[in-house]
């Protein structure tokens, strides 16, 4: 068995329970591990945690990945230059306590960086123009006086052959969307018609 890092590459700390112990792994940092647990505590699975209104909290992403030993021997044997002010360094540990001294604030998230004011300017020059619009009067809205409604209403007709027809509408309302109405219908006549059946 051989020893790898298990680097977080979340710009927050990820803690987990593994094993029974709870692995914290800096911002940015890495832990030391067996090959054989590291591999199982990346394929470990850990639901996000919401917070309070149903989003996820970054603080639980899972942004791990493991570097094997000799990759990171190679690093330490060479010098490494800061890209941020050029400095040399022996070692990557060295650079990143010197990062995150010196150049933390160049590291934040570009969402929490400050937007810097836009400036500009507005060229208004004038028009020739001999049109003045001319002062108006909004135009006056008779209001008509709103129509009675009624809720029973009766009809009665006269025809000939002494014909009688009468209605009459009767409605109550219950309440805003219901109501009970009923209707009642005379249709008469004396007769006198000639070939009626």
């Amino acid at each position: 068995m051989y020893s790898v890092r298990v680097y977080n590459d979340n710009i927050y700390p990820y803690k987990e329970k593994f094993k029974g112990d709870l692995i914290e792994i800096p911002s940015k940092k890495f832990v030391d591990m067996d090959y054989f647990d590291a591999v199982e505590f990346l394929g470990q699975y850990t639901p996000i945690q919401l917070d309070g209104g149903g989003a996820p909290l970054p603080t639980s992403y899972k942004m791990l990945r493991i570097v094997k030993q000799n990759d990171f021997k190679l690093e330490d044997s060479k010098k490494i230059i800061c890209n941020a002010c050029g400095l040399e360094f022996d070692n990557a540990d060295k650079l990143e306590a010197h990062v995150s001294e010196k150049h933390i604030d160049d590291l934040a998230d570009e969402e929490e960086q400050k937007k810097e004011p836009i400036q500009y300017n507005i060229f208004s020059f004038p028009v020739a123009s001999t049109f003045t619009p001319a002062k108006g009067k909004a135009a006056g809205v008779d209001k008509t006086e709103k129509e009675k409604l009624y809720n029973n209403y009766a009809t009665l007709g006269f025809g000939n052959y002494p014909t009688i027809n009468a209605e009459l509408f009767i409605t109550q309302n219950l309440s805003r969307s219901n109501y009970i109405g009923g209707m009642l219908r005379h249709l008469s006549s004396q007769g006198g018609i000639d070939g009626l059946v």
